[in-house]
């Protein structure tokens, strides 16, 4: 059974329960104060992936959020010829890798073609 912030699923196969990890409570500012070492369904993870983002508008920081909270990738750049949805699209990335600083491609070939 899973709830929305629940950290248990039935699994079907072998009828074991197995436990999720919620990436919601991952980032969630209230569960801070627990040291890194000692989490297991609050763990962050290592990303697998590295996307970059075409176009930053609502729709493209719903997908460095929704990234984010999936927890298999992080976010290396970004491409938009408008300056401010840069910066909205670097604000919504510090909301889960505060430390990271994206890539402003300055062209659409640079950001499809870089090797990262």
């Amino acid at each position: 059974m899973s709830s929305k912030t629940g950290s248990s699923k039935l699994d079907k196969k072998t009828g074991d329960i197995k436990e999720l990890r919620s990436r919601s409570l991952a980032y969630d500012p209230h569960f801070a104060y627990v040291p890194e070492d000692d989490r297991y369904i609050l763990s962050k993870g290592d990303a697998k992936y590295k996307f970059n983002v075409i176009g930053t508008g609502v729709n493209g920081q719903e997908h460095i959020t929704v990234t984010h909270l999936e927890g298999n990738a992080t976010i290396h750049g970004v491409y938009d010829p408008n300056p401010g949805s840069f910066v909205a699209a670097e604000r919504t990335n510090a909301r889960f890798e505060p430390e990271t600083k994206l890539v402003n491609y300055d062209s659409l070939e640079a950001c499809c073609n870089d090797p990262e």
